[in-house]
């Protein structure tokens, strides 16, 4: 399961062993728009063979958010090092950051 879905409570409840209703329970709890979406992808196998997993997956580049790049920039360049904090662990914050 991704992150998004776990968020929002569906878990490994929906996977009962017929991934077909597990498939549909999913499109119907993502609701309508994002069904929209859904039928735009361009996947390869046919419906039948489509798991959970899958579904989920294809939905993770539009469903994670992503980082504000100024904002970013700006935790960059306004990180203190705190009391008592080692440079090196100051440092590697820095860098943790910065990904």
């Amino acid at each position: 399961m991704t992150i998004w879905m776990r968020k929002r409570g569906v878990g490994d409840t929906i996977t009962d062993g017929d991934e077909i209703k597990s498939v549909k329970m999913v499109k119907y709890l993502l609701g309508s728009i994002r069904r929209e979406l859904y039928d735009t992808f361009d996947l390869v196998m046919p419906e039948a063979e489509r798991t959970v997993k899958v579904v989920l997956d294809t939905f993770d580049p539009y469903m994670d958010p992503t980082k504000n790049g100024i904002i970013e920039i700006y935790r960059l360049f306004t990180r203190k090092q705190e009391l008592g904090e080692t440079i090196d662990k100051y440092f590697t914050e820095l860098r943790m950051s910065h990904r």
